[in-house]
């Protein structure tokens, strides 16, 4: 959807294959991997699975570690969640490795074409998307002029900016 914030990101090294999650009501799903060239370009909802934390215009809590470690995880190149130090792992599906939230972010399936196009072709993992638009329904009034504008299918092609572009402030702890 048109507001669903995602982060796509291409980890330093290539990521495990298959790996076996399980959502909070029990259910489990199979992580294929990252893809393209190197294996390790990966797609996640940007919205945390414990409390719905998302990217915003004006802050953002949900990031992208890179080579740093944070408080809510020793480990460094993890998504981390600074509303309530969730942290998330990448590399395996992005996987909660620490704090509150009890299942994975939802990943974006991704395919790269042979002209190295890169297409977003589903999701998987929990869906919290109908709790997203009914919690943040004044948010998109604010920025996208309604719910349906902002709940509008994206189906050609996404707009992708850096975090730095899109919020004026990322908090990462």
């Amino acid at each position: 959807f048109r507001a669903t914030p995602t982060m796509m990101i291409k980890l330093k090294d290539k990521t495990a294959k298959n790996i076996t999650l399980k959502s909070a009501k029990g259910e489990s799903y199979i992580w294929k991997g990252g893809v393209g060239a190197t294996g390790s370009l990966v797609a996640y909802s940007a919205i945390c699975s414990h409390q719905l934390s998302h990217p915003k215009p004006d802050i953002n809590f949900v990031s992208y570690s890179g080579q740093k470690k944070t408080m809510s995880c020793d480990k460094k190149g993890m998504i981390v969640c600074a509303s309530h130090l969730s942290a998330f792992d990448p590399k395996e599906g992005a996987k909660q490795v620490a704090g509150p939230a009890n299942e994975a972010l939802a990943s974006v399936v991704l395919e790269v074409d042979k002209k190295g196009h890169i297409w977003a072709i589903g999701v998987l993992g929990p869906d919290q998307f109908h709790d997203f638009f009914k919690t943040f329904k004044d948010e998109f009034k604010e920025h996208y002029g309604g719910k349906r504008k902002a709940k509008k299918a994206v189906s050609d092609e996404a707009q992708a900016l850096p975090i730095e572009n899109y919020s004026a402030e990322v908090i990462l702890v």
